[in-house]
């Protein structure tokens, strides 16, 4: 650490007091020769001192931040345990990318298992907050709301991927991914320059299944379009009926947003019926693992949400990550398992940037970039009054699966 202003002071005061105690504020007469002397012996204390505050190698060393410990808020047991997984495996992909690639600033992650409860992700967030400099988490509707006032108090630099809960104004709280407000717009966007007036939403029974039928609604009706939709429980073992019944209003298109293993019940509703309508599912559902189970067959329509970022498996850091990530659980990236690396990699830009560790100045940078930070999902913008990433222009992309070797295409 740099000397500060008060430490410089306390020395010239030092100086300034051993000097008066030797000259005119002392009973002791001194001579010129002693007097030219002294003059020298300060002028030399003055040299050095100033050496010392303009030395990097002196303190910088012992204050400088060179690691970023990130307290990550994530379920490793119960039913969200397998989401929990690819969130683990993104975020310590992301950290071997980052610490590969830069020298002065490494990561670190510490895990807490929050259970995917809403007093699991609380808990963790008292169990942290202490150790480490940021948090990466809690990424659920389940987890993510239990924890949030603590999560404001914590005076701590937060990246969450819960696309649904807009964090609140003025906090230290980012979300990084497009949150649901920005995705659906894209997917019915994408519907309408195809020519699509009638429209099937299929969607689960959790809070952004709801969300995603009014914001398609509210869509629809400013564009001339007409929607009908049909939801299922979590908990239910085929999606089926829910399917039919939407099919039964002769949709144009599909548009599924469902979480978790609500994703693989949909893509096994699509193979019983044999849907030809074509289907758009939502961002979560980009999953090699998930599409490569469900043996659809070949004249199915099926594309996913994602983002052109995802797809540029040859630039160094995504590859980089895709090689750290499969080599961590065996399979290519997923969706939550590559913006979950988005959170990783917006926390380190953010310390990176603001020389450090406090959450004020690490919200600030992020605030007043100028460029979109980068992140192995999608590229991310912020601004003071949208703490959500928002996708940069032309960044959003449509996938399709390609079963021949594992993998996604631009559709």
């Amino acid at each position: 650490m740099h000397p500060t202003g008060s430490f410089k002071s306390s020395v010239s005061a030092k100086i300034k007091g051993e000097a008066e105690s030797m000259g005119g504020n002392s009973r002791i007469r001194m001579a010129p020769h002693r007097l030219s002397g002294l003059r020298t012996v300060l002028a030399l204390l003055a040299t050095g001192l100033a050496f010392l505050i303009n030395s990097p190698a002196v303190g910088a060393s012992r204050s400088k931040v060179t690691k970023v410990k990130i307290g990550l808020i994530v379920p490793t047991t119960g039913p969200l345990a397998s989401g929990g997984e690819e969130i683990i495996a993104g975020s310590k992909a992301a950290e071997v990318v980052w610490n590969k690639t830069h020298r002065n600033l490494k990561a670190g992650l510490a895990v807490c298992n929050s259970q995917g409860t809403a007093a699991g992700g609380l808990g963790c967030v008292y169990q942290l907050e202490g150790s480490v400099d940021a948090i990466a988490g809690p990424d659920f509707s389940t987890d993510f709301p239990g924890a949030l006032p603590a999560l404001e108090e914590a005076h701590k630099f937060v990246a969450s991927l819960e696309a649904l809960e807009e964090p609140p104004a003025n906090s230290s709280i980012f979300v990084a991914q497009p949150s649901i407000t920005s995705a659906v717009p894209a997917m019915m966007t994408h519907f309408k320059s195809e020519g699509y007036k009638r429209i099937g939403l299929l969607v689960d029974q959790e809070p952004s299944g709801t969300g995603a039928v009014a914001i398609a609604t509210s869509f629809a009706k400013k564009h001339g379009m007409s929607v009908s939709s049909a939801s299922f429980a979590d908990s239910d073992t085929t999606a089926v009926p829910a399917l039919q019944t939407v099919l039964s209003s002769k949709p144009q298109a599909i548009l599924v947003w469902v979480i978790g293993n609500a994703g693989q019940t949909v893509l096994r509703a699509i193979s019983t019926l044999n849907v030809s309508t074509p289907v758009v599912m939502n961002y979560f559902n980009v999953s090699t693992a998930l599409f490569g189970k469900a043996a659809l067959p070949s004249d199915t329509r099926v594309s996913v949400l994602g983002s052109r970022q995802f797809l540029q498996g040859n630039e160094n850091a995504i590859r980089m990550f895709n090689e750290a990530y499969t080599a961590s659980i065996h399979e290519p990236p997923s969706w939550p398992g590559s913006v979950a690396g988005n959170a990783v990699d917006l926390i380190m830009y953010a310390a990176e940037g603001a020389g450090g560790t406090a959450y004020q100045k690490m919200s600030h940078y992020v605030e007043h970039r100028a460029s979109p930070i980068d992140g192995p999902a999608i590229n991310m913008e912020f601004s003071s009054k949208n703490h959500v990433a928002a996708a940069p222009a032309g960044d959003w992309a449509f996938l399709r699966y390609n079963p021949k070797n594992n993998s996604w295409l631009a559709g």
